[in-house]
Order: C-alpha cells, then sequence, then structure tokens
C-alpha cells in the first residue's frame, strides 16, 4: 500500500508522461522505498536521455 502510494506520488511530481519503462521503474522504485529489507540497493541505469535525472529530481520532490 505504501510502495503504492508513493509510486503515485512520484508519478504527480513528474512533468511528463513516462514512458512504459520509466512506468515500470516508478513502480519498481515505490517498493523499494516501501520495503523493510534494509539489505536491499537499487542501482538506476539507462542510456542518456532515458529519464534516470528527472526521475531522481521526482523522488527528491516526493521525499520532501
Amino acid at each position: 500500500m505504501l510502495g503504492k502510494f508513493i509510486s503515485s506520488t512520484l508519478l504527480e511530481n513528474l512533468e511528463f508522461q513516462p514512458t512504459p519503462g520509466q512506468l515500470r521503474l516508478i513502480n519498481e522504485l515505490g517498493e523499494y522505498l516501501a520495503s523493510e529489507d534494509l539489505s536491499e540497493i537499487m542501482l538506476i541505469r539507462g542510456y542518456a536521455g532515458t529519464g534516470k535525472t528527472t526521475l531522481v529530481n521526482s523522488l527528491v520532490k516526493t521525499l520532501e
């Protein structure tokens, strides 16, 4: 439930309509942030222009 809330807030803070791949990342990021498993890490990678920095900016706005 918390993961879905985080994902929806990330979507609200995005300034564009995400691609299917970006939407998948947003959903996985929401679940990752809601996880209580402190041993997990998440690595976001992709080619230039795929939206990594924009998504991180959205995450910063969400966490504020």
